[in-house]
């Protein structure tokens, strides 16, 4: 891609993150999320249990404002801290049933919002490239995420 392309579609991905931003904030609020605890909800509901510290990586935070986000999940009966059973020094944080309802409702609701549900995937213009192969698109683009994070 050349530096037009590059920053064409950031510019793309930026609009459709805002937009799934919005449509997940407006989900949460029935459960008094914050944007914070939304970024915990989506980590938690996509990953599963995650150590605590590489909560504060994924969430780009300082690892005491995990413990204060945490707390304030714990209390709103989103999330609770278990024990590692790989590693009992460690703690994991984790959704609860009502978490995962909140994150059921998160995703519905970004789905729901999202243009790219009318995106119509046959007629996309990726050189040719037959729809069964988009998953693999995808799973290139998914290290570049990892790589950059």
């Amino acid at each position: 891609m050349n530096p037009e392309q590059v920053l064409r579609v950031a510019e793309v991905v930026q609009h459709l993150a805002e937009l799934h931003r919005r449509a997940a904030a407006t989900a949460l609020a029935a459960f008094s999320v914050s944007e914070s605890g939304a970024g915990l909800i989506w980590l938690l509901g996509t990953q599963g249990p995650v150590p605590m510290g590489a909560v504060a990586h994924h969430l780009a935070c300082d690892p005491s404002n995990v413990t204060l986000l945490a707390t304030s999940m714990e209390s709103l009966q989103l999330a609770q801290r278990v024990t590692d059973p790989g590693d009992r020094r460690r703690r994991l944080l984790q959704l609860t049933d009502r978490g995962r309802q909140a994150y059921a409702a998160m995703t519905a609701a970004v789905v729901a919002a999202s243009p790219l549900t009318t995106l119509p995937v046959e007629d996309l213009p990726v050189e040719d490239l037959p729809v069964e192969d988009l998953r693999a698109v995808l799973s290139a683009l998914e290290p570049l995420i990892v790589r950059h994070s």
